[in-house]
């Protein structure tokens, strides 16, 4: 996962609403988002090499995504999948400050973590070795600093914050899909062998939560749409 956009309490409708790509190499064996046979309450893909996931909700509104950062002293091997921190969080019943807090930077490889428990929304990164509770507002996520200027993470933060405006499904997953031509601003990589493999948008309601999600093959080739409206259990 490598673009998360939030519009965190922007809508009175929408507390949360997500617009996220996720960049990954092809052969990487992975689920496209399904409920978890062995954990019904989640709604996500897949990590089949490790069993974790990149980004899940749960029935109960919980969510939660990683971007990876690989940091070049990190040693050869010893650490914890980081799709376990996402399947963790959705996992426990933690208040999103409070989990993000109780984690070792040490067992994971580097990188970016969001999470929502329905209430309050928290980033967390062991590379930059910090967390904090977000407040309301626009957020994007990467695989560089929080609310990075680098030019994907800007334009697609402006281009998000003026679609949530009046937020439309059909605009979000346009707006992470490949254009043509192909430019640096674009929210999306094209690749033979890496590139994005999926565009997904969440939106969370007090009943409920929208999701669609589009699955890419290499060089942007269009693949499957799911689409599925998840009602709320926060009883």
């Amino acid at each position: 996962m490598c673009l998360i956009l939030l519009a965190f309490k922007i809508d009175q409708q929408y507390p949360l609403i997500v617009a996220a790509n996720r960049d990954e190499y092809f052969d990487r064996p992975t689920r496209a988002v399904h409920y978890w046979s062995d954990h019904p309450k989640i709604f996500g893909g897949r990590d089949l090499q490790e069993q974790g996931t990149w980004m899940g909700v749960t029935t109960t509104g919980r969510f939660a995504a990683v971007a990876n950062w690989s940091r070049n002293n990190e040693r050869a091997s010893g650490y914890r999948s980081r799709g376990d921190l996402v399947r963790d969080f959705l996992l426990t019943k933690s208040k999103s400050l409070e989990f993000v807090r109780s984690i070792n930077n040490s067992e994971y490889r580097g990188c970016n973590l969001i999470v929502y428990d329905g209430v309050s929304l928290a980033y967390w990164s062991n590379h930059e070795n910090f967390f904090t509770p977000l407040n309301p507002g626009y957020h994007v996520i990467t695989n560089g600093c929080f609310n990075n200027s680098s030019l994907r993470a800007k334009s697609g933060l402006e281009q998000f914050a003026q679609l949530t405006i009046k937020p439309d499904t059909d605009e979000l997953l346009e707006l992470l899909a490949p254009k043509e031509p192909f430019h640096d601003s674009d929210c999306f990589v094209r690749g033979d062998t890496y590139g994005t493999r999926s565009s997904t948008t969440l939106f969370f309601s007090r009943t409920n939560i929208v999701v669609n999600e589009q699955q890419y093959g290499p060089r942007a080739t269009v693949g499957t749409l799911i689409a599925e409206e998840i009602a709320l259990h926060t009883g």
